[in-house]
């Protein structure tokens, strides 16, 4: 699953990103992606393990709504549950 925000602070600059990536690891678990920065640039990434799907799919419904809380916009949702915007 993929969950891409936008945030427009200052309309001079480029909006900022936040990038949500879910993803089965080969072994077992869940992988949790995150990446941010301004959009055009390197920006940051950062990954964490979850043992099962719920407590990842849990883990990536609160980064979302922490960022939506501080004016980011969903502008787009992939995956198998589409409804996470």
């Amino acid at each position: 699953m993929r969950i891409f925000m936008q945030a427009t602070v200052d309309p001079s600059k480029p909006p900022k990103f936040f990038q949500l990536i879910l993803v089965q690891d080969l072994i077992s678990g869940y992988i949790l992606t995150r990446n941010w920065g301004e959009q055009g640039k390197r920006g940051s990434l950062k990954e964490e393990h979850y043992p099962d799907l719920a407590s990842a799919q849990a883990a990536l419904m609160r980064w979302r709504d922490q960022q939506l809380n501080s004016g980011f916009k969903v502008m787009f949702v992939k995956g198998a549950d589409q409804h996470a915007a």
